[in-house]
């Protein structure tokens, strides 16, 4: 991913350590994903392949096209 994340968790409701595994699983596993489809240094992510001209928009992934919408 080319940074450091870091989770912190505020715990007022008593969240078993099992559920807080999971909630950062999650959010792992989403920025893995995340990573994988936005990433400029990898050459096989969408961004990567879109940017030398293996995709072309019509073939990029959903969230690819909303980013560009967006911006």
């Amino acid at each position: 991913m080319g940074t450091i994340v870091t989770f912190d968790l505020f715990d007022d409701r008593g969240f078993h350590d099992a559920a807080v595994s999971q909630v950062f699983a999650k959010a792992a596993q989403l920025l893995e994903h995340v990573d994988e489809v936005f990433s400029t240094w990898k050459p096989e992510s969408a961004v990567s392949r879109l940017r030398n001209g293996q995709l072309d928009l019509s073939s990029v992934p959903d969230e690819v096209s909303e980013v560009l919408e967006l911006c």
